[in-house]
């Protein structure tokens, strides 16, 4: 390995800069740089030596490799913004796992997601309603058909971007001509997502709804793999939403402990 020269110590520096006004932990930044040595046939520096710099206490002199993948971030940033998206996302939020891709592109497919309604405030009632993901290269796409008739009719598409965190999934969706943005977290998959089984074939999680004026609404929610893609949606009420018993409970979790509150 060669000295680096004070222009690139000074773009190693400016990169660090990030994490330490986040005052992030060396981890952070070690894991999706080991990852990208290890992708790349590269051989990676030490953790104690980013550590140290990362904190200040000592400016290592050799540290190639380590910036020559901060350059390669450096780099990317007059990309597509989808593809500098999931490069932020994958360096600042590492899931902790290899090969994310590989895991997320087993949700891909066509689902029927069923929640609560949002309006009326305080309904009992669902709607179901078509959910599709999709791979495009390094990207997994989130896309939600939210056509139904309520107290008016609805017609929204939702399209966002699918994440990999630890052993949960996180994905964020804008209305495409409106002013609301949802944010849905995955935390039971059948089979589990970490396996190296088959497609996924239903999971549950939590949504929040971000809207402009607010209030900022948030219900769990069931999806289950269908076979074919469908655009109207429907109103469900609750005597006649037909789930295995223990998702029936989990759509109502709130409505239960209120009631033994």
């Amino acid at each position: 390995m060669t000295n680096l020269s004070k222009s690139q110590f000074q773009e190693i520096d400016a990169y660090l800069d990030i994490f330490r006004e986040q005052e992030a932990k060396p981890r952070t930044i070690c894991i999706p740089y080991e990852l990208w040595c290890k992708q790349n046939g590269k051989e990676p520096v030490s953790s104690e030596s980013i550590r140290l710099w990362l904190e200040r206490e000592r400016k290592p002199t050799q540290l190639n490799s380590f910036y020559e993948y901060v350059h390669s971030i450096n780099d990317h940033i007059g990309d597509d913004p989808e593809q500098l998206l999931m490069r932020v996302v994958d360096h600042l939020f590492p899931s902790g796992h290899d090969n994310n891709l590989a895991k997320l592109k087993r949700l891909a497919g066509i689902y029927k997601i069923i929640r609560k309604l949002w309006t009326p405030a305080n309904s009992e009632d669902c709607f179901e309603c078509c959910v599709v993901i999709s791979v495009s290269g390094s990207k997994v796409t989130y896309t939600e058909y939210e056509r139904f008739n309520s107290a008016r009719p609805i017609d929204e598409i939702y399209t966002g971007y699918v994440f990999l965190f630890g052993s949960s999934v996180w994905i964020i969706a804008h209305e495409q001509h409106g002013s609301c943005i949802k944010f849905l977290t995955i935390h039971d998959f059948s089979p589990p997502i970490l396996s190296q089984a088959r497609s996924i074939d239903f999971c549950r999680g939590n949504l929040i709804a971000v809207s402009g004026n607010g209030p900022n609404f948030s219900h769990p929610f069931a999806m289950r793999r269908v076979r074919n893609e469908f655009r109207q949606g429907r109103k469900v009420l609750r005597e006649e939403v037909k789930l295995d018993p223990d998702v029936y409970d989990y759509l109502y979790v709130n409505d239960e402990k209120e009631k033994i509150g």
